[in-house]
């Protein structure tokens, strides 16, 4: 299934939501757009499924990470706007962070004053960083930023994965047009092609070789 416009992928969502006669959708294009804009929040930041409230993940592609620079100013550096998740990070071209929460970390931080930085936590707009970093280190890194609007532009990362948005945008949908006997249906749909999406990311960074738990 490929998509060469947003206009076809729309008309895609419109037929599965309404079949053949689009004409008894008389809310229009921009109710339609916002049920695919609600579905595009879905898939970049996870929910909760009516009904059963489960809790629903991200889908997190490599054609949705760039490159994070930045320079620490009182063990701070900025987050970029577009950031939906860190992805990996690092100090003056050193190892690798250890990513944690802002509250491990601070808790670190009151025992922890001395030596390289170890472990960076989101704190707010920004990262920080224990042990202390200097002032003037260099961050870099990779972010998972948030794509632009479907309606915009088709992204790689839909390119990718239209399937995802297509029934995310059904789901979101099915109670607004009265399809609520849908739900389950699309849910199901929705959940297992996020899974093998999310499985198949993680298998082109681990099929060069067998990942391993390192000892602490």
């Amino acid at each position: 299934m490929a998509y060469s416009t947003y206009q076809e992928f729309r008309t895609a969502v419109e037929m599965v939501i309404l079949g053949d006669d689009v004409s008894q959708n008389g809310d229009g294009q921009a109710s339609l757009d916002t049920m695919i804009s609600m579905g595009e929040a879905l898939v970049h930041y996870g929910g909760n499924f009516a009904g059963d409230g489960r809790r629903i993940g991200p889908l997190r592609a490599s054609s949705m990470e760039v490159d994070l620079l930045g320079e620490v100013d009182g063990n701070a550096a900025p987050i970029p706007l577009d950031c939906m998740e860190l992805s990996i990070l690092w100090l003056n071209d050193g190892e690798p962070l250890e990513i944690v929460s802002e509250r491990d970390l601070r808790s670190r931080l009151k025992h922890f004053n001395g030596g390289k930085a170890r472990k960076a936590a989101q704190a707010g707009e920004s990262i920080i960083f224990s042990p202390r970093a200097e002032d003037g280190d260099q961050l870099g890194g990779r972010y998972y930023a948030k794509p632009p609007a479907l309606k915009d532009g088709l992204h790689a990362t839909f390119q990718r994965y239209p399937e995802i948005y297509l029934y995310a945008a059904l789901y979101v949908s099915a109670p607004f047009y009265g399809f609520d006997g849908r739900i389950p249906m699309w849910q199901a749909y929705y959940s297992q092609l996020l899974d093998q999406a999310n499985a198949q990311e993680r298998g082109r960074v681990s099929s060069g070789g067998r990942l391993r738990q390192v000892a602490r």
